[in-house]
Formats: C-alpha cells, sequence, structure tokens
C-alpha cells in the first residue's frame, strides 16, 4: 500500500487585530498530504460564530460547486483576478530558488479557477498573469479540487469538483481518512498528480509550496461585534508571511 505522509500548519494574516473586529476570530488550518502519486491540500475552516454551510459560504470560508463536465471546466470555469475576493489558492514549485519555475492556483468559493505559469519570481510581470494551456492538465485526474463539511445538523458529502478518476479518488479518500475533522469544519481540498506537477515546473516529487487563503470579509456578515465600525475588508492568510506581504516570495514557502 502507498504511503501517505503529511503535515498541519495553521495558516494566519499579518493584519493588525486592532483594526478588525472579531471576524478574525477565522481558525485555518492546511493539511499537506502526499503519496508516490498525488499531492493533495486540505483547507479547514471553523469560526465560533459559523455553525452552517451557508453562512460559512458567504464569508468565504468554504466553497460549494457541483461536479462539472471537463468540457464545462475549459470552456466557462477559468477566471482571472480570482484574488481580489474569497480565493483559496496555491503555489507550486520545484525548490524554493527565486528563478525556478511555479505554478499560481486560484479556486473561488464558487468553482471557478485559473492557473498561471511564471518562469521566475513574478516573471513575467504581466495581468493578468500567463495561463497555464488546457491541454497541460487533463481535469479529474492530474487535477481536482473537493469540499466537505460537518455542522451541528448533518454531514455534508465529499463533492468533487470535476468527476474524479479512480486512482486519485482512493487517494483522497485516505487523505480524509487519516485528517478526520470535528464538527463545525469546513473543508475545502485541491489534489494534483504528481507526474504532471514534475513536467510542468521540473521537479522530482518534491516541492516548494505556499498555501494561502484570501477572504473579503463584508460588513454585514453578522460575524463582528455590534460595538465594531461597519468594515469591508481582505484578509491575507499564509503560513508564513514576507514583510510586505507578498505570497510570490519562496522565502516564505515550506517544502514537501
Amino acid at each position: 500500500m502507498d504511503t501517505l505522509q503529511g503535515e498541519t500548519f495553521a495558516l494566519t494574516s499579518p493584519v493588525e487585530q486592532l483594526t478588525v473586529s472579531a471576524i478574525l476570530d477565522y481558525q485555518l488550518l492546511v493539511h499537506v498530504a502526499a503519496d508516490s502519486k498525488f499531492l493533495t491540500l486540505l483547507f479547514d475552516a471553523t469560526h465560533p460564530k459559523i455553525d452552517d454551510s451557508q453562512t460559512a459560504l458567504q464569508a468565504g470560508l468554504w466553497a460549494n460547486f457541483p461536479t462539472f463536465s471537463p468540457l464545462a471546466l475549459q470552456r466557462v470555469m477559468r477566471q482571472d483576478y480570482l484574488w481580489q475576493a474569497d480565493c483559496f489558492e496555491c503555489f507550486i514549485a520545484k525548490d524554493s530558488q527565486a528563478n525556478s519555475p511555479y505554478l499560481e492556483v486560484n479556486l473561488a468559493t464558487n468553482g471557478e479557477f485559473n492557473l498561471y505559469y511564471f518562469d521566475s519570481y513574478r516573471t513575467p510581470n504581466a495581468l493578468p498573469p500567463r495561463r497555464v494551456p488546457i491541454t497541460a492538465l487533463t481535469y479529474g485526474e492530474d487535477i481536482n479540487f473537493f469540499s466537505q463539511a460537518v455542522t451541528q445538523d448533518t454531514e455534508l458529502a465529499l463533492v468533487f469538483w470535476c468527476s474524479a478518476s479512480p486512482m486519485l479518488l482512493t487517494h483522497v479518500r485516505a487523505v480524509q481518512q487519516q485528517y478526520a475533522f470535528s464538527v463545525g469544519t469546513f473543508r475545502v481540498g485541491m489534489t494534483f498528480a504528481k507526474s504532471a506537477l514534475d513536467k510542468l515546473v521540473g521537479a522530482n516529487g518534491n516541492y516548494a509550496l505556499n498555501p494561502t487563503r484570501v477572504i473579503q470579509q463584508p460588513s454585514d456578515s453578522g460575524l463582528a461585534d455590534n460595538s465594531a465600525p461597519p468594515i469591508n475588508e481582505m484578509s491575507y492568510w499564509a503560513i508564513q508571511h514576507a514583510q510586505p506581504a507578498d505570497f510570490h516570495n519562496k522565502t516564505h514557502w515550506i517544502n514537501s
């Protein structure tokens, strides 16, 4: 049986706590798990005032999407500038050298996504960034996303973003079993075939990673204290932060 190895990290935000209200009572974790064929990241979120999936979705902590067909994903779902709102992200390279190529993966809470390729640090320097061609990855086999949650009232089923291949499904089920979660946890996962990643970034099954979150907190969410002033604020979450904040800075990435 393929050995599954993993590690858990807390995501933090550099926002000064005095400038925001209780909205940053988020507890965000990322589990990084891998075997010989796949790499998976689990983004887990909890909040003391959120115990239902709809509120978690509105707060940007969760993703809710149907299972799309590969054709729909190729033609419709790739969108730019997803990092300007609620977004799950991951940056992937073969190592932490500034001049090595890397990928940027964006996933919105409605299932819109994009994949970008950089030759080195922020190169080419263009907006939107250069997309990875749709022919470079097979949806459902080389890349897939999924969501699941356990609330006070029910356990929401594991839902894949695209029909999962049998091998990927087996891997994800093993990861889910290893990283079970408690009531009130909202999970979004990203899974990548190592063979596809290795071709794209020149790796050999080991990677430098930066799993991150962007959360747009609306002022009317009801999560803040009543005495707090209304805000509409972006917060940025990572395992480690550069100063100033820069998710592309590999000095603050992790190795897997």
